[in-house]
């Protein structure tokens, strides 16, 4: 059997790592699009910021390819893709069979139609190359006007003010801030961060990018115009050009079922940012998400069906002395009851999501000394108790419903109850 990965992401280096425990005989090759091993796109902000050394980045050692039989390719760009008949084609004319494809990535950055979007000192936030091209453009640079609505373009940003930059975060929504906090933490979350040099520009895109060769500057939607010396678009659409023609189910990403496999076939998979199951705005799927995407798509290939289950994940990022971390599933949705809690004069927030009763997820600004309880008692499903010391009432723990006052502001305390 030939199998072809295409892309660096880890949810490939896993599906290959799967399949190698029951099959040692299949041709494996892999075809990295931006010329850099496999790596972790949510460890792109700790190397931004030089928390972590560059060889930190990279997902497995170079030789476990080696050891796995992997054809690992960096030199060749792909030209089309005939679906139908299962041929990669190369610009270099050579054609590569196959009998399962695996897609992770696509080769390019799509950023927005702007005028200007071509010039240099453009970067995306999804591939490695332009991480490293940002890193290496950082000492000369003074300002750099990121454009995000993503949890991952705060870690971008709050990276740039660790490397002492000016940092402008523009906002296309009105305040992604929103998913996460309620109106006095948001106000009082901004107002520390533009202390630390981050200013946030909400519901203002960016219109058109000026310069000549280079970017110079920005201009908003607004009229307003910014220098930067770096322009980062953290959310990117998929380069699909390769797929135009193959007859799947295109969009911003490839159509797919829940069990990753692309809408209409049989034998090509999509994982990580490519694959439009979950359509996340968020430009990283972290670790552990994309390990699990490779567990279950290594089954199917493998005649092995296995169960997705969404792994529970942490983020955190810290500006200063002030730390931020998201835990589970911290956004609110149908069915989700949201209970909230801030002291102003702390900076101290709690936010729990708890649905039929049981905590799902939480925000904490400055409550670190809690993040292992509450990831611990979101794991085990704990019943959630609300208890409001100004008397308002607590929320019934019986496992299947919520009810109560949604938020409170103020010095307001709250327990997880273990069943």
């Amino acid at each position: 059997m030939k199998i072809v990965i295409l892309g660096n992401s880890p949810a490939g280096v896993k599906i290959i790592e799967e399949i190698r425990q029951h099959d040692s005989s299949s041709e494996i090759t892999m075809i990295a699009f931006d010329g850099h091993y496999p790596n972790m796109r949510d460890r792109y902000a700790a190397f931004i910021g030089k928390e972590i050394s560059p060889e930190k980045v990279f997902y497995r050692a170079r030789n476990f390819y080696e050891q796995n039989k992997v054809n690992l390719v960096f030199d060749k760009k792909i030209s089309r893709i005939n679906v139908k008949r299962q041929r990669i084609f190369t610009e270099d004319k050579e054609q590569i069979d196959y009998d399962i494809l695996v897609v992770t990535d696509t080769p390019e950055n799509r950023f927005p139609d702007i005028k200007g979007a071509t010039k240099e000192y453009i970067f995306g936030y999804k591939k490695l190359k332009d991480i490293d091209g940002m890193v290496n453009a950082l000492p000369v640079a003074k300002t750099v006007v990121m454009q995000s609505d993503s949890f991952s373009g705060l870690e971008a940003a709050a990276a740039f003010i660790k490397r002492e930059k000016e940092v402008i975060l523009v906002c296309p929504g009105e305040n992604f801030l929103a998913r996460y906090f309620d109106a006095a933490a948001m106000a009082w979350l901004r107002a520390r961060l533009e202390e630390k040099g981050l200013r946030i520009m909400a519901g203002n895109p960016i219109s058109e990018i000026l310069g000549d060769k280079d970017a110079k500057a920005v201009r908003l939607s607004s009229g307003k115009v910014f220098g930067a010396e770096i322009i980062l678009f953290a959310e990117t659409d998929e380069d699909l050009r390769l797929f135009s023609d193959s007859g799947l189910s295109l969009g911003r990403k490839i159509g797919t079922d829940q069990n990753f496999k692309a809408i209409g076939t049989d034998n090509l998979f999509v994982v990580d940012q490519a694959s439009g199951w979950t359509d996340d705005a968020d430009p990283i799927t972290l670790l552990e998400v994309l390990e699990e995407q490779g567990r279950k798509v290594a089954g199917a290939i493998c005649g092995n069906e296995k169960e997705f289950v969404l792994p529970l994940c942490a983020r955190s990022l810290t500006v200063g002395d002030m730390t931020v971390s998201i835990l589970g599933q911290a956004q609110a949705k149908d069915g989700v009851v949201v209970r909230q809690t801030f002291i102003p004069e702390t900076g101290q927030y709690k936010r729990f999501c708890v649905e039929n009763g049981v905590v799902i997820g939480a925000v904490l600004v400055n409550n670190e000394n809690e993040k292992p309880e509450i990831l611990r008692k979101i794991a085990e499903k704990t019943l959630f108790q609300w208890n409001d010391e100004a008397g308002q009432g607590v929320v019934e723990t019986d496992g299947t419903t919520c009810c109560g006052a949604e938020s409170s502001t103020g010095n307001v305390s709250t327990e997880l109850v273990d069943k």
